[in-house]
């Protein structure tokens, strides 16, 4: 932190470490022998908007060094883009395909 705009990094650091306790995106844990650590990385940007610039920070998890069956069972998304499923729907609809939902099992 070493930038001329140091504090307005560290005013952005803390909105978002705030944002994840009001969201309450992890609970803090013991550490017990058999867990793995999961590192994680700052990533920077600054946005223009029409009020000026923003700084804007996001701490990522390094995912990307978990085993599959060791370290997590399942995977989900929690987001779509809409147009993926206008393009699914509209793919379906044109080959006179049945959607099947794999969780609820229940047909579009």
């Amino acid at each position: 932190m070493k930038s001329v705009d140091a504090s307005k990094w560290i005013t952005s650091i803390k909105e978002e470490l705030d944002a994840h306790q009001q969201n309450k995106t992890w609970t803090l844990v013991d550490k017990t022998p058999d867990m793995r650590i999961i590192g994680c990385k700052w990533v920077f940007r600054i946005k223009e908007e029409s009020s000026g610039l923003r700084y804007k920070s996001r701490l990522c998890a390094k995912g990307y060094s978990q085993t599959k069956g060791i370290d997590y069972q399942e995977t989900f998304a929690p987001t779509v883009r809409y147009d993926s499923i206008r393009l699914l729907l509209s793919e379906a609809a044109q080959h006179n395909l049945q959607i099947i939902h794999k969780n609820s099992f229940s047909v579009w």
